[in-house]
Order: structure tokens, then C-alpha cells, then sequence
């Protein structure tokens, strides 16, 4: 019976080091993508920073100085609404990616659970231990989501009015 406990131990800690990997992964996978966005988009407003100091210098009268001006400002917003479009389709993303791996070890459960079990496994407080091993990655990541929906200030109405 000892060997048994162990191997579900051992079982048990591999399942939640392969859960904290992957989670690392999905992480670190969104951090890069946005890493990449912020550097495009740097690269992108220096050029048109250093583009429109040329136009600004070859300027004659100040129609003109107002007309680039203007370009530039439509051209920076619709760019600045890209790039946190951008930013925030990353974040679903990798918000989604955490949860998968967070539902993963439930799923398992769940078809460990639907398996024909033995008259041991029908025990109350084996399922009891697995409605737990259910519920708790669920509400872990949903206690996460929404921390980080609170973090973003994004308040209800302003979702509600999008």
C-alpha cells in the first residue's frame, strides 16, 4: 500500500511541475510577442518622427506646417490604436493559453473519474478528492482573470459601452 501512496505522490508533484512549465511557457511566449509589438511600433514612430522633422523643415507657411501636423497626428492615432489592439489581443492570448494549462489537470480528472473505477474508487473521499483537484484550478484561474481585468481599469461600464 506504501509504493502505491508514493506513486501517487510522485504522480501528483510531476502533474503540478508540468502545469508550472507550461504555464511558464505560455508566459513567456506572450511576454515576446509583446516585446515584439513595443519594438516594431518604436521603430515605427521614430521613422515617422524623423520623417516628419523633414517635412516640418522644408515647411513654407504655416497651412502647411498645420497640414502635417494634422497627417501626423491622424496617422500617430490610428497607429497608437493598432499597437494596444495589438497589445491586448496578446493578452487574451496568453490569458487563454494559462487557463488551457490550468484546465488540463481537471480534464484529467474528469476522465479519470468516467473510467470504470473499482469499489475503492467509489469511496466518498476519493471523490471528494477529485471534485477538488476540479474546482481548485478553476477557481485559480478564474481569481486570476479577474485580477488581471482589475489591474487594466478597465471598468464594467467601459466593456458594457465597447
Amino acid at each position: 500500500m506504501e509504493a502505491k501512496a508514493d506513486e501517487v505522490a510522485v504522480n501528483a508533484l510531476k502533474g503540478q511541475l508540468d502545469t508550472a512549465l507550461r504555464v511558464i511557457e505560455a508566459i513567456t511566449e506572450g511576454s515576446m510577442k509583446m516585446r515584439d509589438a513595443q519594438l516594431t511600433a518604436a521603430t515605427e514612430a521614430h521613422a515617422d518622427a524623423a520623417a516628419t522633422l523633414k517635412l516640418l523643415e522644408k515647411a513654407a507657411d504655416p497651412q502647411e506646417l498645420t497640414r502635417i501636423h494634422s497627417e501626423w497626428l491622424a496617422a500617430s492615432l490610428q497607429k497608437s490604436l493598432g499597437y494596444w489592439t495589438a497589445l491586448f489581443t496578446t493578452m487574451v492570448e496568453t490569458q487563454t493559453n494559462i487557463a488551457r494549462c490550468m484546465a488540463q489537470p481537471a480534464q484529467s480528472a474528469v476522465a479519470e473519474m468516467q473510467t470504470p473505477a473499482s469499489a475503492e474508487a467509489a469511496a466518498p473521499v476519493v471523490m471528494q478528492k477529485a471534485m477538488d483537484a476540479l474546482y481548485k484550478p478553476w477557481l485559480e484561474t478564474t481569481q486570476e482573470l479577474l485580477a488581471s481585468v482589475a489591474r487594466s481599469g478597465v471598468s464594467v461600464e467601459k466593456r458594457a459601452q465597447a
